[in-house]
């Protein structure tokens, strides 16, 4: 799912509509007509209204059709913050790869509200929620990206998980990563794709090609 990004954040300074408007949007979101639930789900991002967002958030979970539930994604991408980002994160362990991806897209959008949850989601018990998890590092400007990488590789039992590590640290690597990614290979032996990944990696962060570790 490609999600299209409103041009500005959702204004929430906007009045929120009187309290039996908001209850009628609410009712509508669940209404059986795919039309009236993505306009329901653009007038309720559009108040930023904490209990709108948890609404979208609710029914992105359980909606079935394609448009209301990239409606949905769209719309509290730009409702950005906590809320957001809490009531999104389950949803990368969904079976459902549109609401899986679309809610990544989501929270690629907003690195600044990432950062607390970075950890809990590295140290889920569900390895797809981990490489999710890892994928949205690669975007973060946050200066323990390396480090929390640097975990991973040293930690997590899964190799596909510690070969998603590596690849992003190719990309935003600090030299601090280089002894963490040369003992890989000991907890991963004999495998050549991982050897070769982790050779990229160490020569591109040596080189000063990452993005956090160029000079």
């Amino acid at each position: 799912m490609t999600l299209v990004r409103p041009v500005e954040p959702t204004d929430i300074s906007l009045s929120p509509p009187p309290p039996e408007d908001m209850a009628g949007l609410l009712v509508d979101l669940s209404d059986e007509s795919p039309p009236v639930r993505r306009r329901a789900a653009h007038n309720l991002a559009r108040t930023g209204e904490p209990q709108a967002i948890a609404a979208l958030c609710a029914r992105a979970g359980v909606e079935t059709d394609e448009t209301v539930l990239e409606t949905i994604l769209t719309m509290v991408m730009g409702c950005r913050g906590r809320a957001t980002v809490e009531g999104l994160l389950p949803y990368l362990a969904s079976d459902n790869p549109s609401l899986r991806n679309g809610v990544a897209d989501v929270l690629r959008a907003m690195p600044e509200a990432i950062g607390p949850h970075v950890e809990e989601v590295l140290s889920d018990h569900d390895p797809a929620v981990r490489i999710m998890g890892i994928g949205l590092l690669a975007g973060l400007p946050d200066p323990r990206v390396s480090g929390w990488l640097v975990e991973v590789i040293g930690r997590d039992d899964d190799f596909n998980v510690c070969a998603a590590a590596v690849d992003v640290l190719a990309e935003v690597g600090e030299p601090a990563a280089l002894p963490a990614l040369k003992r890989l290979p000991t907890r991963f032996p004999g495998v050549p794709f991982l050897e070769f990944a982790i050779h990229t990696a160490v020569s591109r962060i040596g080189n000063g090609e990452g993005k956090r570790g160029a000079p």
